[in-house]
């Protein structure tokens, strides 16, 4: 019985159901929702249809034209590039009260024009071990010195003499030089510096007596040889073009012991010959956010002679972590000299630069050249 009165209250509940529309209606919401999404439809085709064809024709043109130029920019990824020193250069170094605090490499100008000091205190490796220069000056046979000389600076050394600092100096003021370092030198980059500076001015103040000097000093070892030598120096170094130059370090110091470790490679890049640094303009960015990195790039640079411009942050600042070097056409060889000097680097040819330009935005990975006094964690002086 009632299953009976459940088949007949469906039965009534459908017909009701039926009397009132209820499946019309239904049948009503489907067609107007069909009308609806056929209509946004319609709406997103006028909207995006323009930007689909205009991409389809894009596309066909480049296909078509065979693509972007492939002259545009041609990208050279390679983080150092070897530059071989050219030529030889004389030794000089420079005694003061028994010991040898500085040592002055003279590379002709035709092969450079460079006056390197380096710090007698400045490490080498040597064919037996690590020993400073002051070291290698002081052993009785001297050839060690010439030969690590050489074997790390890639220089050939044509002629070494000792040169008494009280008679360099003195003629040195005789000749009007005027930024002198003290009457007793210290082994330290910046002594060395200014000695570098100093003997520089000595070599373009020219003249006779100027040339004469060198005759005059109480040369040792190779005197006849490095006298000649320093004339013609003299005679060529009035007409500029000339660079002076400290060999920069790590300065580490202990309990009874001090030395540098030198950053040869800055050394190497500036005795690689001329840089023909008056066809060359380099911009230099800061792509990194590093405070003064502009500045202290700067710095580094000016010794290539380049005319250099300081141009603020980059346009992805400060994002850069690899340095970028972008050329001109023209200017391989100069983006090559900037990106060794720094030590780090890509480099890139752009087309759309002026000849003779070169771009340097300065990543994360940039570090300054700078002496820095520290003492080791533990102790780490060199040994035999």
């Amino acid at each position: 019985m009632s299953g009976k009165k459940t088949e007949h209250s469906n039965s009534q509940t459908t017909r009701r159901r039926a009397a009132l529309g209820y499946d019309a209606r239904s049948e009503r919401r489907t067609v107007r929702g069909a009308a609806r999404r056929r209509k946004a439809r319609t709406k997103l085709w006028l909207v995006a249809g323009p930007a689909v064809a205009l991409i389809a024709v894009v596309v066909v043109l480049l296909v078509l034209l065979g693509g972007p130029s492939e002259e545009s920019a041609v990208v050279v990824t390679s983080t150092t590039v070897p530059l071989a020193p050219t030529g030889g250069a004389d030794l000089l170094v420079i005694e003061e009260g028994g010991s040898t605090p500085v040592f002055v490499v003279v590379q002709p100008r035709d092969d450079g024009g460079l006056v390197l000091a380096l710090p007698g205190i400045t490490l080498l490796k040597t064919s037996e071990a690590f020993r400073t220069l002051s070291e290698m000056a002081a052993d009785e046979e001297g050839a060690l010195l010439e030969q690590a000389l050489e074997q790390e600076l890639g220089v050939d050394i044509d002629a070494k003499a000792t040169v008494p600092w009280p008679g360099l100096r003195a003629a040195m003021v005789s000749n009007g030089v005027t930024d002198l370092p003290a009457a007793s030198l210290v082994s330290s980059d910046s002594v060395a510096g200014q000695v570098a500076r100093a003997m520089l001015a000595l070599l373009e103040a020219g003249g006779t007596e100027s040339r004469n000097v060198w005759e005059q000093l109480e040369l040792g070892d190779d005197a006849a040889a490095v006298s000649v030598d320093m004339r013609a120096v003299a005679a060529s170094a009035g007409a500029g073009g000339w660079t002076a130059a400290a060999l920069a370090g790590r300065v580490v110091a202990g309990e009874g012991f001090e030395y540098l470790e030198p950053e040869i490679h800055r050394a190497r890049v500036l005795l690689a010959g001329p840089t023909g640094g008056d066809t060359i303009t380099v911009e230099i960015q800061n792509g990194a956010g590093m405070v003064g990195a502009v500045e202290q790039a700067t710095a580094e640079l000016e010794l290539l002679g380049y005319t250099l411009i300081a141009a603020g942050n980059s346009e992805d600042f400060p994002n850069v972590t690899k340095t970028r070097v972008v050329v001109a056409l023209d200017a391989t060889q100069a983006g090559a000299r900037v990106q060794a000097l720094l030590g780090v680097g890509s480099i890139t040819e752009d087309d759309m630069l002026d000849d003779g330009y070169v771009v340097v935005v300065l990543g994360a990975d940039y570090v300054p050249a700078a002496s820095v006094s520290m003492a080791p964690s533990v102790s780490t002086a060199p040994s035999g």
